[in-house]
């Protein structure tokens, strides 16, 4: 294999990573914004503000889930993630990680009912 054929390997190669970086980026930016809205839909939510039926729907669908509290507990009660830690006697990084997903499948929950 001589030099043109490496040199062509190696550039479609950063191609195909640089490419794949921007891709995770962009899922990353998605997923956080996501996150954020969907958090700003539960603090209106359980202060009364908004009566969302998709939203209603879709904590009804979670709700036996073993950290649904983190939810009603952070949004509904404002406690803090230690606080929430310390009465579930977990690590403050479940509590992050638990309430970031639970709001991700919430947010996919009322999706896939809208298209219904």
């Amino acid at each position: 294999m001589g030099e043109p054929e490496i040199r062509k390997i190696i550039r479609e190669t950063v191609l195909a990573t640089v490419k794949e970086l921007q891709q995770r980026r962009a899922n990353f930016e998605n997923e956080e914004m996501i996150y954020r809205t969907t958090g700003d839909k539960l603090t209106a939510y359980f202060a009364a503000v908004s009566d969302d039926d998709a939203l209603e729907e879709a904590l009804e669908q979670v709700k036996g889930d073993r950290y649904f509290s983190i939810l009603t507990d952070y949004y509904g009660r404002f406690m803090s993630i230690a606080d929430i830690s310390r009465k579930l006697n977990v690590d403050k990084r479940t509590v992050h990680r638990n309430k970031k997903r639970l709001c991700l499948q919430l947010f996919g929950i009322m999706e896939e009912n809208t298209k219904r």
